[in-house]
């Protein structure tokens, strides 16, 4: 038998495992890091086109470093703590900006008539980050679950049924969140929703018919 101390030992290392695992899991799927991947996965993958780097510049500029940038200057101001943005009263100057990067991404795409499906993911982030926006102004959601969900949608019209293999890496994010206390069940929950709901929508009933 273990002496009861050491068994909370034990208990103590595990739990500091899991928080360290829960908190590896936020990064690598941080919603920009997640827009990243997607972007390369449809360039790469789902349109194989010979000047993909060109429409990958642009997405890098506003989908990546501009908001990136945003979140990069709240810190060094003071405004928030960390990278994840925890309070729900800091964020909305974050999707602000972060919204206006996505939408002058979109444009540029526009203008340089880029594949459609390349053009919609700029402005459903856009278009998210606004829902975003508006709810956080009374209730807080789960950027992480709603930057995971939503792209599945646009990975799934792309590559069909082999997308819903990532259907777990939404699962790890949301026990991510949760073990780190960062959000309630019902906030991830509402993220995730959101996520699916409002990409599926504005891609099958909005950009598909307008850009495709």
């Amino acid at each position: 038998m273990c002496p009861l101390g050491f068994k909370y030992v034990i208990l103590l290392m595990t739990m500091m495992k899991v928080k360290n695992l829960a908190r590896f899991i936020s990064w690598a799927f941080n919603a920009l890091f997640v827009s990243l991947y997607v972007f390369l996965a449809v360039l790469l993958f789902g349109y194989g086109m010979p000047d993909w780097w060109v429409y990958f510049i642009v997405y890098l500029v506003f989908g990546f470093v501009g908001p990136a940038l945003v979140i990069w200057r709240e810190f060094k101001l003071g405004r928030i703590p960390d990278f994840h943005v925890f309070d729900q009263k800091k964020r909305n100057r974050i999707f602000a900006y972060g919204g206006l990067s996505y939408l002058l991404g979109g444009v540029f795409l526009l203008n340089l008539k880029a594949p459609f499906l390349v053009t919609s993911l700029l402005l459903i982030y856009f278009v998210n980050t606004f829902f975003m926006f508006l709810i956080n102004l009374k209730y807080k959601s789960s950027v992480h679950m709603i930057g995971t969900a939503g792209p599945l949608v646009v990975l799934y019209h792309v590559f069909g049924l082999a997308a819903l293999w990532l259907l777990p890496v939404v699962a790890l994010v949301a026990w991510a969140r949760y073990a780190l206390k960062a959000h309630t069940g019902a906030q991830i929950a509402l993220g995730t929703l959101l996520g699916f709901v409002l990409t599926w929508l504005e891609l099958y009933y909005f950009f598909i018919p307008a850009l495709g």
